[in-house]
This record gives structure tokens, sequence and C-alpha cells, in this order.
């Protein structure tokens, strides 16, 4: 990949210096040699475009520019109609530069995500079927050993050992839920919902995980807001995720913020948390599917939450705080 990108830079470069000599090299009257040199230009300037998109036009726009501009100035006559011609065709390399450049980088991000569509719809496919086989089993492992957990609460060893596979296998059982949440088309069921009791549902849920990391939750709800419609299971989930990746985040002792509120437009959810905050060359990845900073776990986690916003077309975007944190902030529109 290296050596190809090398030998088209070294070939676009040799058209330009080589249409440069030939411009240089002939006399000034032959008029109609020049016109053809000129426009050999475009070659060079066409390539670039198609294998480097816009920065790699642009390089070679502004390379051809500095190659014609001493023969410009030379031959300069008080700006006459030649002139003009010149300095329009100067503009001209650099205007099909931007066009041919940004069409490339276009079409190169439609392959890309084309591509990428198409690779997780295979990896969702195989994900679902895995998570569905391995699922049973698991459960099954998960409710025999709570079972008999029950039964040997005086057997502190064989109790302890028993809690480990409990644990272990609710884990996997939450590794597995969020591969099938994100292998399946998303079906919305929408209806009336109040945003502030979808919150206290949810964190309902993760309040003994917050008390095992002695992390704080605190809830500013705003009391006006208006119903929405919304699917109130799957934004439940959104609250889970996000509040569950804020705890993880936190040190003992500190606080995670969730609040609601609303525009003119929807109603809006924040989590925040005072963690370390997004690390550099994250934030483009953070809600990419399997994309994780973490020792455990699938990275599906915010790429679901991105999934059901944008189902309800809505946005999730993330900002750092001061002195330190990152808030996620999720806009819910009134309509769609």
């Amino acid at each position: 990949m290296v050596r190809s990108a090398r030998f088209k830079i070294a070939v676009n470069a040799s058209l330009v210096a080589c249409v440069a000599c030939l411009y240089y090299l002939t006399g000034y009257t032959h008029i109609y040699y020049h016109a053809l040199f000129r426009d050999l230009y475009f070659l060079p300037l066409i390539l670039a475009g198609f294998w480097f998109g816009l920065r790699g036009a642009a390089a070679t726009a502004l390379a051809i520019t500095f190659c014609y501009l001493p023969f410009l100035v030379a031959n300069w006559q008080g700006l006459s109609p030649a002139d003009f011609g010149r300095i329009l065709e100067i503009l001209l390399f650099n205007a099909i530069a931007v066009v041919f450049g940004v069409m490339s980088d276009r079409e190169k991000a439609v392959q890309k995500a084309l591509r990428e569509t198409e690779s997780l719809a295979a990896m969702g496919r195989a994900l679902s079927a895995v998570s569905h086989d391995v699922r049973g089993p698991i459960s099954a492992i998960g409710a025999i050993s709570r079972l008999m957990q029950k039964r040997l609460k005086g057997d502190e060893e064989h109790y302890a050992k028993l809690g480990l596979i409990v644990r272990t296998t609710e884990r996997i059982e939450g590794m597995l839920k969020n591969m099938l949440d994100f292998s399946r088309p998303l079906n919305l069921t929408l209806a009336g919902a109040d945003l502030n009791k979808i919150v206290a549902d949810g964190l309902s849920m993760i309040e003994d995980e917050a008390k095992k990391k002695h992390v704080t939750l605190e809830v500013n709800p705003h009391m006006g807001l208006r119903m929405i419609d919304l699917d109130a299971m799957r934004m439940e989930q959104v609250v889970v995720n996000l509040a569950m990746n804020a705890i993880q985040a936190s040190s003992s002792g500190q606080k995670v913020r969730i609040s609601t509120g609303f525009t003119k437009d929807g109603v809006i959810l924040e989590v925040a948390d005072n963690g370390t905050g997004i690390p550099d060359g994250h934030r483009d990845k953070m809600f990419l599917p399997f994309f994780t900073t973490k020792t455990e776990g699938t990275g599906l986690g915010l790429s679901i939450v991105s999934k059901i916003v944008e189902a309800h077309g809505g946005t999730i975007t993330a900002a750092d705080l001061s002195p330190s944190g990152v808030a996620f902030e999720v806009f819910l529109p009134f309509e769609r």
C-alpha cells in the first residue's frame, strides 16, 4: 500500500515536471504548442484527484500554479487578454482540483460505508446465531448455580465459588444480550412517555452497581417536560447504558449527574461524570461497534445507544467537561 502510494506520487510529480519542461523549453512564439502543453497540466491534476482526493489534488494544483507563475510573470503584458486568459487558467486548475478532490473523497466515503455496512450485516448475522445458541446453556448454568448457592449458605467455601460462577454467567448473559440487541433490526413501539419516569426506572436497575463503587447518582429532572412519543423500554436501555458507562468511568466518592431538559423542538437527556474524559483519538470511534478501551465487555454499549437514539430521529453527542469528565447529551425531537 505504501509502495503503491509512493509510486503514484512519483508518477504525478513526473507528469507535472515533464509538462513544465515542455512548456519552458518551447519558444514563446509557438502559441499553439503552449496552449496544448497548458492543457496537459489537467492530466496530473485529475489523476491526483482520483488517487489522493482533495488534499492530493490541491497539492498538485499548487505545484502547477508555482510552475506556471514564472512564465506568466516573465511574459506579463499589463493584463492583456492573453494575461487574463492565463490567470483564468490558473484559477481553473485550482477549481478542477477542488471539484475532483471532493468527488473522489465522497466516492471513497460511500464505498467505505458500503463495505462497513456489508461487514457489519454479516457480523450481525453471525453474532445473532452464536448468541442464540450460547445464551440457553449459559442461562441454564446461571440458574442452576443460583439454586445450588441458596442450598449451600452454610458452606462458605462452595458458596463463594458458586457466587463467582453466578457473577460470571450474569456478565456473559449481559454481553450476549448486547450482541443480540446489536444484530437484530430495531423495531420501535412508540407511545406517549414521560422521560423523567424512564430515567427513574432505568436508574433503579443500576443503583446497586453505583453503591458498590461508592458513586452517587445525582438526578436533576426538569419538572416541565411534556410527553413525547418514545419506545420506553428502548430509551430505558439508553439510560442504563449511559449511566453504567459513567459509573464505570468514575472513582469512589464521585458523582454521576443525570439531567433532563427541553427545547422548543424536543427533550434532552444528559449524563455526566467526573472521570478521565475521552482519550485523544477516541472521540470519532466511541460509537463504532466493538470499539472499547475496557478490559471487559463487547464494545457494543454506545453503539446500541446510538442506534436507538437515531431510530427515534434523535442525536447523541459527547463533550469534555472542565476540569475532568465527559457529558453525553441525547436530543429527542418532538416531531420526526
